[in-house]
């Protein structure tokens, strides 16, 4: 398939969904955030998963966390810290 191809019947998905404009290639971002949210952040993890050849550009171009991830990933520390055998949703 060519790119050409894949970006008109994106468009027009978006036109059907009235979403109004949204590169494709944000999904790559989103996903990108999303995995590393899925996975405790493991940096390594992602960078393999984007087939980035550096873990800079996975880091500094594609990981879009925010204060709310990093709170989440230090409560989920602490728990660990404090011999919880098992991290409940509270820390999720």
């Amino acid at each position: 398939m060519q790119p050409s191809t894949m970006h008109r019947w994106w468009t027009r998905c978006l036109d059907q969904a009235a979403a109004g404009h949204f590169p494709m290639h944000e999904l790559r971002h989103s996903t990108i955030t999303e995995f590393l949210r899925a996975n405790g952040g493991d940096l390594a993890l992602a960078q393999r998963f984007a087939r980035h050849a550096t873990i800079a550009t996975t880091v500094d171009v594609y990981g879009h966390l925010e204060t709310e991830d990093l709170v989440r990933g230090m409560r989920r520390a602490g728990a660990r810290w404090n011999g919880s055998a098992q991290i409940t949703r509270e820390y999720e």
